[in-house]
């Protein structure tokens, strides 16, 4: 006896076409929930380095200015402390809050001698975002050196002995005033604000990180 054989039905066209239509959209959705991950990771990447980058920078000044004044041979005539922004290494007004000009002993041999080690300059390029260093020669000339790229935002204020503090380039340091001498600062404040190498490749701009640091004088202005 023959057993009666069922027609067995196979998926339509419109069914198969849904199945496709279904399985291309779970593989896009995939790739950008995978490549939205790769921006994400790429972001966070800069931001990282980016930190790493302000702190190194913030550290290194802060270094440098704990220096500054330093005179182990306590020689005579204000020839160890901060200077003026012109780049003269006098003790005229100062006129700039994004640079600074100070000496230190570092031979200590009580001579200052001139040379970045002892005649030290920082000064901030705003037109290129680069942070530079001084180099001085035995004319006394400043040779800028880039030091620090991607540097958006740079400032020093003055905290003097009575409390008050200088804002932008009001009350900075004049030896012609009574109470914002050099003699009388006791601590700078350098701010450092810097952006990510590569723009976010998520968000689709730069992102900045700022670091403030209050550094005491070790030596006296």
């Amino acid at each position: 006896m023959f057993e009666k054989v069922h027609n067995q039905k196979g998926m339509t066209l419109i069914e198969l076409l849904a199945a496709v239509a279904l399985t291309s959209m779970i593989g896009l959705v995939t790739v950008q929930v995978f490549s939205s991950q790769n921006k994400l990771y790429s972001g966070e990447r800069y931001i990282s380095r980016n930190i790493s980058h302000t702190r190194i920078i913030i550290d290194a000044l802060a270094k440098n200015i704990r220096q500054i004044g330093y005179n182990p041979m306590e020689t005579d005539g204000n020839v160890f402390g901060i200077k003026d922004s012109t780049g003269s290494f006098t003790t005229n007004a100062i006129t700039s809050n994004t640079s600074l000009y100070y000496t230190e002993d570092d031979d200590e041999d009580g001579v200052l001698d001139t040379n970045m080690n002892e005649k030290v300059s920082i000064s901030y390029d705003s037109v290129n975002n680069i942070l530079r260093l001084g180099d001085i020669d035995n004319v006394g000339a400043i040779t800028w050196a880039n030091k620090w790229p991607n540097v958006t935002a740079f400032s020093i204020s003055y905290i003097y002995s009575d409390g008050t503090s200088s804002s932008g380039t009001t009350d900075l340091p004049d030896n012609t005033t009574s109470n914002h001498t050099y003699s009388l600062i006791m601590a700078i404040v350098v701010s450092v604000t810097t952006r990510t190498e590569e723009i976010h490749t998520l968000t689709g701009s730069y992102v900045e990180e700022t670091v403030e640091s209050t550094v005491l004088l070790r030596n006296g202005a």
